[in-house]
């Protein structure tokens, strides 16, 4: 991943990464070292004894790099100040383009360097200092957190509020200084505002530092607490590497009686400092380190240093983006989300924002607004009152009380419906639709709408008792993916859909991505080990019985679970919810002051898979569209039969089945879901009036039937004869509609079989 930043773009470097100035360490051999890597590498003025010998410095490095390198110079309080000036001027007649400067009254280098066109990075601890730095006009600014090796100023503000101030305040880019050492410190520099990072301590420890072999590994061996600050007294703060000399140090600052400077200034001398990078002893004197040594574990080239840092912070900044990169459509226009409009239906010349539907039937008025809601009428509202435009706790309400019906009222009228408000109507439980789940061409399981909703109360109550926020469900087309998604609007947590058929690799990904804190799947489907180290998250995983929700137990090895994390089955969860007396075959009260949670899912976007977020306005309105998009005789009805043959976790699809149950049709559900099925085997022994298909399903499926010489218009009774004959007889709830035996030869039937495709040919 190429870095596009202030930083990289102005001072020509591929990597937003700088090598700090760091006394005695800052030579040539790797300054050139970071800049070759990509990074910029950084001289230390200081580090020679004299301007001239700089200038040799800067010469050498030219010939161990053609890169962009640039040089430090840190003013400091002395007696005899360093010729500062000089230092600069050779900066600015070798060529040296860049100059970091740090310490006090920076003012009179800074004005130099600027006026002869060198960028200037000054670095500071504190942001009334950076607001100075920005008065004399420098480019950019490193920010110096708490956590920072040396001088760490006198206000301890670590960098996470330090660089957020910065991002508020300063009105020229910055860098990020002080506990960063791999890609993710990048990254999340970069998140909070920063245009690269600073690293000195990380490169001490690399193999082109140099220093000696045993300074390196007692950085690797150390932790975050092994620093210590010194001179806090004499308000020149200092984070040191905490060794014998350093702990001297601070006992003699602790204990002095006088204050004075002299007694303290024997164990901080710097040539002994130089000397520990000579010989090796690491207790010979004091030198710097910052807390970031608890993050250094090896010992690299900068070049190997520079790439990991590189791709890490591109990996996590690509791991973020796709945990946060959903699709999340408002409702102030919910009817136009792309994934549930109707697409069978002409597209409208005129779009009307807010109103209309980007898609509808030729039949419905140009400009007449679709509905966007369900219009569901509560018990004692008008007769002609619209309705609420409802949610996923009113389709099951609604599925629950079956479908409306006229009876006729005391007087021998003809009444509307209870539902109207008039007390005459009323709703038929008993033909309320059915789950059916085809288990091959001998058995179909039959689970009707009071045991369907039973399992909502069940699981919907354990998984909120087990503190689930979101959970996520890689489950063929089958009953238990739809108990999930109500008792996820009942009970408030959010679900998250995976389409089936993934490989273990696209599972853990999808997974990691969906950062649930439950998953619903199918014993033997997938590596529960890989799928519970796939999220930290993860904790709880609920296994279903292949086929059916009936009684199962482990057929593979229980995985050795870490602490914190369940395996348990389905059969279980409902066992125990009844013997807490949650198994309720009654739809819990519609909490109208609340709305369900969002539903998630992923859709493939050509090149893998992106989560997008369906708000329950946007799946009502989806339900409410399709309705609204086909013409009256084609609607759903009680005595339908839908089979979806495309994934429950394709949102349209979903659609489809949550608008057919809250028309009281019932759903038959199948293991066989894709975007190419055969539609004779999965109709084998069920009758479906309605059929959820893809485009290449039923393209296939027409080619057959025209190919035996059948038209389109007889296709339907094709499918039905060849059922009748082979024996197989349509469910009781469609028998009516279908005539005697004798008779479905010749008879027409108006709505035997109808296709759906899910996507535009």
């Amino acid at each position: 991943m190429p870095f596009d930043t202030e930083l990289t773009r102005r001072l020509g470097i591929k990597v937003p990464v700088v090598q700090g100035g760091m006394q005695w360490v800052g030579y040539a051999e790797l300054a050139s070292a970071v800049s070759n890597a990509g990074g910029l590498g950084i001289l230390t003025a200081l580090t020679q004894p004299t301007p001239e010998d700089l200038r040799k410095e800067i010469r050498r490095c030219k010939t161990l790099t053609s890169n962009p390198f640039g040089v430090n110079i840190t003013l400091l309080p002395a007696l005899v100040p360093p010729p500062y000036i000089e230092y600069a001027q050779v900066v600015i007649d070798e060529g040296v383009k860049i100059v970091e400067t740090a310490g006090n009254s920076p003012g009179p280098v800074i004005k130099l360097l600027k006026a002869n066109g060198i960028i200037v990075l000054h670095k500071c601890t504190t942001i009334r200092h950076a607001q100075s730095a920005v008065k004399l006009g420098v480019d950019f600014l490193s920010i110096d957190g708490f956590e920072c090796a040396g001088h760490v100023g006198e206000h301890d503000i670590t960098n996470f509020i330090l660089l957020s101030r910065a991002r508020q305040s300063l009105g020229v880019p910055f860098i990020a200084s002080g506990g960063f050492a791999d890609g993710q410190g990048l990254a999340a520099a970069l998140a909070l505002g920063a245009e690269g990072i600073n690293m000195g301590t990380r490169f001490m420890c690399t193999v082109e530092a140099p220093i000696h072999e045993n300074i390196k590994q007692a950085i690797v061996n150390a932790d975050e607490s092994d620093t210590a600050l010194v001179l806090r007294r004499w308000k020149n703060t200092s984070r040191l590497f905490k060794n014998k000399v350093a702990e001297q140090a601070l006992e003699v600052e602790k204990n002095s009686t006088t204050g004075k400077f002299e007694e303290i200034a024997p164990f901080v001398a710097g040539k002994r400092g130089r000397q520990v990078f000579l010989n090796g002893d690491k207790d010979f004197g004091v030198w710097t380190a910052g807390q970031v040594i608890g993050l250094i574990h090896d010992v690299p080239t900068c070049d190997e240093l520079v790439k990991r840092i590189e791709k890490e912070a591109a990996e996590t900044i690509e791991k973020i983006g796709k945990r946060f990169n959903k699709t999340v459509i408002g409702t102030k226009e919910p009817d136009v989300h792309p994934f549930i409009l109707a697409r069978q239906a002409s597209a409208s010349l005129i779009r009307h924002p807010g109103k209309s539907a980007g898609f509808r039937a030729l039949e419905i008025p140009l400009g007449y607004p679709l509905k966007s809601g369900l219009g569901v009428r509560d018990e004692n509202a008008p007769k002609w009152s619209p309705g609420r435009k409802g949610d996923l706790r009113d389709i099951l309400r609604q599925a629950a009380r079956g479908p409306e019906v006229q009876v006729t009222s005391s007087s021998g009228s003809s009444g509307a419906s209870a539902g109207a408000g008039t007390g005459t109507g009323g709703f038929d439980a008993s033909k309320a639709g059915k789950l059916l789940t085809v288990l091959g061409k001998e058995k179909v399981l039959e689970t009707d709408i009071s045991q369907f909703v039973e399992q909502v109360n069940a699981l919907g109550w354990w998984l909120k008792k087990e503190g689930v926020e979101r959970c996520a469900v890689y489950l063929s087309n089958r009953v238990e993916l739809l108990v999930l998604v109500f008792a996820a609007a009942f009970y408030h947590f959010s679900v998250v859909l995976i389409p089936a058929g993934l490989s273990e690799e696209q599972l853990d990904n999808l997974l990691s991505q969906a950062e649930a804190d439950a998953l619903v799947t199918e014993a033997g489907t997938s590596s529960l080990t890989g799928a519970l180290e796939a999220s930290s998250r993860l904790k709880t995983v609920v296994l279903v019985a292949k086929g059916s929700s009936e009684h199962m137990s482990f057929d593979e090895p229980a995985p050795d679970l870490p602490a914190g994390k369940q395996v348990v089955m389905w059969h279980t969860v409902t066992e125990h919810a009844e013997a807490q007396g949650r198994s309720i075959r009654e739809v819990l009260p519609l909490d109208k002051e609340t709305s369900a949670e969002p539903l998630l899912t992923f859709v493939s976007n050509g090149n893998g898979y992106e989560l997008v977020e369906f708000t329950s306005d946007n799946l009502v309105a989806g339900i409410s569209g399709l309705n609204a998009t086909v013409t009256r005789s084609l609607k759903i009805g009680p005595t339908d039969i839908l089979l979806p043959t495309t994934s429950l976790a394709d949102p349209y699809t979903l659609s489809w089945v949550l608008a057919a149950i809250f028309a009281s049709a019932s759903i038959a559900l199948n293991s066989v879901a894709g975007e190419k099925v055969d539609i004779g085997a999965s109709t084998a022994s069920i009758s479906p009036t309605i059929i959820v298909t893809a485009p290449a399903t039923a393209k296939n499926f027409l080619s057959k039937a025209v190919a035996s010489g059948i038209g389109p218009g007889r296709l339907g009774r094709f499918v039905q004869n060849n059922q009748l004959v082979a024996g197989i007889l349509p469910p009781k709830r469609s028998a009516a509609t279908l005539g005697s035996l004798s008779e479905l030869p010749e008879q027409s039937h108006k709505r035997i079989f109808k296709i759906i495709e899910t996507k535009v040919t």
